[in-house]
């Protein structure tokens, strides 16, 4: 998209568009906290130029619930739980409430422990990363995200998706000089959803990043008849990150054990030696 073709785009107040999610997720049952809470979440990523992960995502999450995949009130519960270390299930709950919760807990083990590290069991899709290591780095703690995906990726000089995008995010508290550092990024050549972003626009794929039902390189992001799921990501081709290519397939290999699991985790580090809140640098930062 160009940029005069983003100017003549309609645009909304942050607030307008928040309000308009947390009536949504209201009018399809969750109590009026939680729909906050994912409101605040789809609206921040918007707010920080993350397109693919704001409030494109409303509808679906809207639907999850209406279907009976995601529920609008989860009873989250303690499966195991020692100082440092908790393990939760999520009750099939909409990401955002079931991993703010996992770090809220995180943030208060780490208050008590030094270091916490928070695991979640039956969850769903849970926005941007970037949203939970802040809730960390609010509390002058670094924070660590990361979660499994279904397989939409492709091995390098694979023949069929057998990978997740399994993002992951670290945070790290900034000083009076500087800003919190955050990265956010998925261990696949892209993020899934930067192809919606590209489909919405009309624009068409960079080479490299996707493949068609026929295991094609393509650069159209519409899916087809044969392959509703939509295109296929690359996990990274000849740029791909040995690391994180190796960390996929053992993820794939304990969901292979664990069929229907989806794990998300949640670590947070206390930073010693005085680390400084972000002092508002974080806009609206969510908690």
């Amino acid at each position: 998209m160009s940029h005069a073709e983003e100017e003549t785009r309609e645009r909304f107040s942050y607030d307008a568009l928040r309000d308009f999610a947390m009536r949504a997720f209201t009018r399809v049952g969750l109590p009026p906290e939680d729909a906050a809470t994912v409101a605040t979440i789809l609206t921040n990523s918007d707010l920080w130029g993350i397109e693919s992960h704001g409030m494109p995502l409303l509808g679906g999450y809207v639907r999850r619930v209406q279907s009976g995949i995601a529920r609008a009130q989860p009873n989250i519960r303690v499966v195991s739980e020692y100082p440092g270390t908790l393990v939760l299930d999520g009750d099939d709950g909409l990401g955002p409430v079931v991993a703010a919760y996992a770090m809220r807990r995180a943030v208060a083990k780490a208050h008590e422990t030094g270091v916490s590290t928070v695991t979640v069991r039956n969850s769903n899709h849970y926005a941007a990363c970037f949203n939970y290591p802040l809730m960390a780095v609010a509390e002058g703690m670094a924070g660590m995200t990361m979660t499994t995906t279904g397989p939409g990726v492709v091995p390098t000089f694979g023949a069929a998706a057998l990978l997740g995008t399994n993002p992951i995010c670290i945070a790290f508290p900034g000083t009076e000089a500087s800003k919190p550092f955050v990265i956010d990024m998925a261990t696949s050549v892209v993020a899934a959803g930067k192809v919606g972003v590209y489909r919405r626009a009309g624009k068409t794929l960079p080479e490299g990043w996707s493949y068609d039902a026929d295991m094609q390189p393509t650069t159209d992001p519409r899916p087809r008849p044969q392959q509703p799921e939509g295109v296929r990501v690359e996990c990274g081709g000849r740029y791909v990150l040995r690391a994180a290519f190796r960390r996929a397939i053992q993820r794939a290999d304990e969901r292979e054990r664990d069929a229907g699991a989806t794990e998300k985790r949640a670590h947070v580090q206390r930073v010693e030696g005085g680390c400084l809140r972000a002092n508002g640098r974080i806009p609206r930062p969510f908690r």
